[in-house]
């Protein structure tokens, strides 16, 4: 009885002593560095296909030839719900080259039905809102973990940009959205 007590003591010492050496060894990040400019890798975004949110399936190959604002969301996620309108804006006055994909990681289709619901989408026939059920477009393809993320494709379906985050202006999408149409 008296060695297990003694063996305890010193397990527990020795991982204080750890504890103590390793703590404060690496930095603490606040916040990720985030730019509009990031690049994408440049490969052809994985096929996938979805229903939108009016029972519509699509396949993202529909969209060649047009710039995509593919999203990855959640109505739950508050920086998601603060750059929709963003999206939507710019989907409204690109209406002709730009389609917006928001592929939503809600457990619950009823919310992300109750925040879509409050959207102004009459006239959005370039915006296509799904549930990503089981994440399997969000994390299975495309390895986002994170919400939100954007990834921009240009109109062969390359990954040209990859927004983290939503630290990025209207203005710095409708630069990006503008330089692409400039060079198409």
């Amino acid at each position: 009885m008296r060695l297990n007590i003694i063996i305890a003591v010193c397990i527990g010492l020795a991982a204080y002593a750890l504890t103590m050496h390793f703590e404060g060894r690496s930095p603490e990040i606040t916040q990720a560095p985030v730019k509009l400019e990031t690049k994408a890798s440049g490969e052809v975004a994985p096929e996938f296909s979805f229903t939108d949110t009016n029972g519509k399936a699509h396949n993202i190959r529909d969209f060649e030839g047009k710039l995509v604002i593919l999203n990855f969301w959640a109505s739950w996620c508050p920086p998601c719900v603060k750059e929709f309108p963003i999206f939507l804006n710019a989907a409204e006055l690109h209406k002709d080259d730009v389609v917006f994909v928001a592929l939503s990681s809600d457990h619950d289709p009823e919310a992300m039905n109750s925040f879509v619901s409050k959207l102004e989408l009459e006239n959005a026939d370039n915006v296509y809102i799904a549930l990503d059920e089981n994440t399997a477009i969000t994390g299975g393809l495309f390895q986002t973990f994170r919400l939100p993320e954007t990834i921009i494709l240009n109109g062969q379906q390359e990954m040209i940009h990859k927004l983290v985050g939503a630290d990025w202006s209207y203005e710095e999408l409708d630069t990006l959205i503008g330089d692409h149409l400039m060079h198409k």
